[in-house]
C-alpha cells in the first residue's frame, strides 16, 4: 500500500490509472474482507462479454494472500490485475479475433492463477496449463482451482520451466 503513497507511483501510467479508477485503497472497509475470506471476486466479466458472446464468460474468486501481497491488494481493491494485459489476453482469446480455436492456455509463472482463471472462467478456454514452482502461491493458486470449480480445466504444476537464473525459454 505504501507504494501508492509514495511520489514514484505518480509516475507509472499502470500506478495513476489505477488511482484513479480505485481510489486509495489502504482506506476502504471493504477490502479488509477480502483478506478474512481469503477470496476477491473479480469484476471482469462484464467488461468482457463483448468479446465472448456465446460462452456466458463469468466472474471468479481470485485468492488473496496477505496485506502486504501487492498483486492480492490490487486485486482486492479494482477487482482485476494488470488491466492492460488481462485486455490483451482477452482480445487474443476472443472468438472475434478468429480465436475460436483457443483450446489451451500456458500460463507461465503463475503466480496466484489471475490468467489461469480468467482464461477458464471467461475466456472459456477448456484446457489450461499453469505453471507456479513457488509453494505458497502455488498452494493459493490451487485453492482458487478449487473455488471455481475449474479443475476440470486447469492443470497446476508446481514445477519450475528452467534451472537457469537468468535467460528465455523457447517452447
Amino acid at each position: 500500500h505504501k507504494i501508492l503513497r509514495s511520489p514514484k507511483a505518480t509516475e507509472s501510467a499502470c500506478d495513476a490509472f489505477l488511482l484513479r479508477w480505485c481510489g486509495r485503497w489502504d482506506r476502504r472497509e471493504d477490502q479488509r474482507e477480502h483478506y478474512k475470506t481469503g477470496y476477491v471476486e473479480s469484476r471482469v466479466a462484464k467488461f468482457f462479454y463483448p468479446l465472448f458472446p456465446d460462452a456466458k464468460a463469468k466472474d471468479f474468486f481470485f485468492p488473496v494472500m496477505f496485506e502486504h501481497d501487492w498483486v492480492s491488494s490490487v486485486v482486492a481493491a479494482c477487482g482485476v490485475w494488470e488491466p492492460g494485459l488481462t485486455l490483451l489476453v482477452g482480445l487474443a482469446l476472443s472468438p472475434l479475433n478468429n480465436a475460436s480455436s483457443s483450446r489451451l492456455f500456458v500460463d507461465a509463472g503463475a503466480h496466484m492463477g489471475w490468467y489461469s482463471l480468467f482464461a477458464a472462467k471467461v475466456a472459456q478456454v477448456p484446457n489450461v496449463i499453469s505453471f507456479e514452482p513457488h509453494p505458497k502461491t502455488a498452494h493459493k493458486n490451487l485453492q482458487g482451482i478449487a473455488r471455481n470449480g475449474v479443475e476440470h480445466k486447469i492443470l497446476l504444476s508446481s514445477f519450475a520451466l528452467s534451472n537457469a537464473s537468468s535467460g528465455f525459454l523457447s517452447i
